[in-house]
């Protein structure tokens, strides 16, 4: 869950807002995509980021009764 954490964190502070929407790393390499108004928008993808936060730990709960009772 702390590897979770720390991966999902890294996901939505440098992926989501510092590359997408701060620094214009992508607009560099694909310059027709500069008028987009997704570059500027931080929650495009706020669903998907929610159905992970809840999909993970309920399957990381799983496996770990799983591997013990097997262990």
């Amino acid at each position: 869950m702390i590897i979770f954490a720390g991966v999902k964190a890294f996901d939505i502070i440098v992926l989501d807002y510092f590359l997408l929407t701060k620094s214009r790393f992508f607009q560099h390499y694909l310059p027709e995509t500069e008028g987009c108004a997704g570059w500027k928008n931080f929650g495009f993808n706020r669903k998907e980021q929610l159905k992970q936060c809840i999909a993970i730990p309920i399957c990381c709960s799983v496996l770990a009764g799983i591997f013990t009772l097997i262990g």
